[in-house]
């Protein structure tokens, strides 16, 4: 079978050039329906977002550097490609992941019509993420994780390949550590976060899904706040296109709430529910210490082992347009997570 991309180095360096050409989706075109409703950085704002109203909603964003001539250690491939990455679990809660699929266990629909699988992958990808931490909220945090199980976690979910940044936000974006692949510089960042101010949630995660677009391989930003905006000068929507259109994963802490105090009324209006549910992430609510080592572990396992499905899709396209995806499961007990679909190009 043709994929329409040339393989000369190892997979996973095929597999990540693969995931940075989700990218670059446009920016422009029609709105998703809306559901619910110190070093300060700037850059322009994006094509297609609302200019930010409040001062002080920023983001750091570099241009895209040219590519560099291609050499012996990179991939040609066609950019029609459409790449969606997913978890499939199964157990009480989805607690349990499901490994050793293939290929042929899934099945992927764009827009209701069945696609063809051109490329899949069940590696463990190199990670590029952020950690963004709610100034408002940073007190709790401190309170509810003990500096050595963010380390142990830390230390766990981070592979020599990967790297990850601290930033928080309150009216303003900062930068605690920018990406590194040392853990425990991480782990300090998080603990000095200062408390108090505004929360400009979405513009906050609009300028992080941006500045990971100049990233390669599994892109995800994990956001420890209770999802209230006070803030932002963008929509809900326009931060959820930033995410989508960048392939950024958007997962949650929250700390205000026990597991067993949200009621499915409380998420079906939940910002980040509404966030990581369309991204293809999650939300984990923690209130006591005792509950953060099973977090941690349920959200290293999430941000760790997910498969690779690439399409290219059989309709014709018009470049911005919002398109629906589902994945299916073939014969197989279990849920699958990953996003809900994707911008056009």
């Amino acid at each position: 079978m043709h994929l329409g991309l040339r393989v000369t180095s190892g997979a996973v360096v095929a597999l990540c050039l693969l995931l940075s050409v989700q990218a670059q989706v446009p920016l422009t075109g029609a709105s998703r329906p809306r559901r619910v409703g110190a070093n300060a950085l700037q850059t322009p704002t994006p094509a297609g977002l609302a200019p930010a109203s409040a001062p002080g909603v920023i983001e750091r964003v570099a241009s895209a550097p040219p590519p560099p001539a291609r050499t012996d250690d990179q991939v040609e491939l066609n950019s029609d490609l459409v790449l969606v990455s997913a978890v499939v679990t199964t157990g009480p809660d989805g607690a349990d992941l499901v490994r050793g699929l293939k290929s042929n266990d899934f099945s992927i629909f764009d827009e209701g019509v069945r696609q063809e699988i051109s490329f899949f992958g069940d590696e463990s990808l190199p990670l590029e993420i952020i950690f963004l931490v709610d100034a408002s909220q940073s007190m709790q945090v401190h309170k509810t994780f003990q500096r050595e199980a963010m380390g142990t976690f830390l230390r766990t979910l981070l592979r020599p390949t990967d790297h990850g940044a601290v930033y928080w936000f309150s009216d303003q974006l900062h930068v605690m550590q920018d990406f590194t692949d040392k853990s425990g510089s991480l782990n300090s960042a998080i603990f000095m976060i200062p408390s108090g101010g505004a929360t400009a949630l979405y513009s906050a995660i609009a300028a992080s899904s941006n500045k990971l677009a100049t990233k390669t391989g599994r892109r995800a930003i994990v956001v420890l706040s209770d999802g209230r905006d006070t803030f932002s000068g963008i929509r809900l929507e326009d931060a959820l296109r930033q995410a989508q259109s960048t392939d950024t994963a958007i997962y949650a802490i929250n700390t205000s709430f026990a597991r067993w105090a949200v009621t499915e009324e409380y998420r079906q209006n939940d910002p980040l529910e509404y966030l990581a549910t369309e991204t293809g992430g999650e939300v984990y609510y923690i209130s006591n210490p005792d509950d953060v080592e099973e977090a941690l572990s349920r959200l290293s396992g999430r941000l760790r082992e997910q498969y690779v499905l690439g399409f290219y899709p059989s309709a014709e396209r018009n470049a911005g347009k919002y398109r629906h995806l589902k994945i299916r499961l073939n014969g197989h007990d279990g849920s699958v997570i990953a996003r809900t679909g994707y911008y056009s190009r």
